[in-house]
């Protein structure tokens, strides 16, 4: 096991979780996690019932915050206090909200699976993932990246034409339902 990472017991020691909402919140702490009776009495007074790991990162939009003097994300400690274990590799935001919490929202998964349940880029003008004008040939052009590779799908003169290979490209690579679809303009 990681030695940086905090045992699951000491976390549902330290804090509350709320799996319906995701929200985490101080428990009081007995003297023992402290060098004093005097520090303990301070931080007693003063954070028990507070949200826990509650700040809104504003470059990647997680939740995060201290634990112990280390920087934690809310949704693996989440993940962490309602299965019992670390996640061993990434944690989906399955509605792409990453300051949603919930243990309902939330999955392990791998980088590439991660990678087939994206937002839509804010970047793109069809509205589609995965679908654009081609000036070039004047055609509508479909594709799919599958483990960093570049699948060409086909041209086509009818958007829906290209939206439906791609739809059929995104079932047949095994890309979530809810890859390419809106969320607050992040992308996760």
């Amino acid at each position: 096991m990681n030695k940086r990472l905090i045992p699951q017991e000491l976390l549902c020691k330290i804090l509350k979780c709320i799996p319906e909402t995701g929200e985490l919140f101080w428990r009081e702490r007995t003297s023992d996690l402290f060098s004093n009776s005097a520090r303990a009495n301070c931080w007693n007074s003063r954070w028990p019932g507070k949200p826990a790991l509650a700040t809104i990162d504003g470059v990647t939009g997680y939740k995060h915050g201290d634990i112990f003097y280390r920087k934690h994300y809310a949704h693996r400690v989440v993940w962490a206090m309602e299965t019992g274990a670390w996640p061993v590799d990434h944690i989906d935001h399955i509605n792409h909200d990453r300051a949603d919490n919930r243990i309902a929202n939330l999955r392990e998964v791998t980088r590439v699976e991660n990678g087939k349940n994206l937002s839509i880029s804010k970047l793109n003008t069809s509205g589609v993932t995965g679908v654009c004008w081609c000036k070039t040939s004047q055609k509508w052009h479909a594709r799919i990246v599958v483990e960093k590779r570049k699948i060409h799908l086909g041209y086509f003169d009818a958007k829906k034409d290209a939206i439906n290979a791609r739809a059929a490209a995104n079932i047949k690579y095994k890309f979530h339902e809810n890859h390419g679809r809106k969320n607050n303009g992040r992308s996760t």
